[in-house]
């Protein structure tokens, strides 16, 4: 009888991580944590002009890192200017290998304030959250800054320092 306890004993010792998956994985399997996620241009913590912000060309890049690749089924990003609402920016991202590129997002940052009259300097900060495709979520916050440069209400000169704290 004794055997048998034991027997019954170890083997409920040895099924119990079994039972509850592989560590940090939620019983996924597969990494522990999400994506990676760096914005890489505009750099964060750089400077753009506000000519250059509101330009058709205008790009924001967001690259990760992730063994699983990304769900962009779940993606969502938003930007938004100084302390104003953020603005959905989901549906102009598209996947280009390791990473997710606006298209046409002119069309956005045109509307957020008018270059003409721009003469100061705004933090835009881009919000970006998904999973990836073992539903391990990634979020990411980053900031860079947009200087007068060249609208009739611009500098056009040497661009201001950034505002205090950032």
């Amino acid at each position: 009888m004794k055997t048998k306890l034991k027997t019954i004993f170890y083997a409920v010792v040895v099924a119990l991580p079994l039972l509850a998956g592989c560590g940090g994985g939620g019983g996924r399997g597969g990494e522990a944590r999400g994506p990676v996620l760096s914005l890489t241009s505009p750099a964060a913590n750089s400077t753009v002009t506000d000519v250059e912000f509101n330009n058709d060309a205008f790009r924001i890049e967001v690259t990760f890192a992730d063994q699983s690749g990304i769900s962009m089924a779940t993606l969502r990003a938003t930007i938004k200017v100084d302390n104003e609402s953020p603005v959905d920016i989901t549906s102009y991202f598209a996947r280009s290998g390791n990473k997710i590129v606006t298209d046409n997002i002119s069309e956005v940052t045109k509307t957020l304030f008018d270059v003409r009259l721009n003469d100061r300097t705004r933090k835009v900060t881009v919000v970006i959250s998904l999973d990836d495709v073992m539903e391990n979520p990634a979020a990411m916050t980053a900031e860079f800054i947009v200087v007068p440069g060249g609208g009739s209400g611009g500098s056009g000169g040497t661009p201001p320092a950034p505002p205090p704290g950032f």
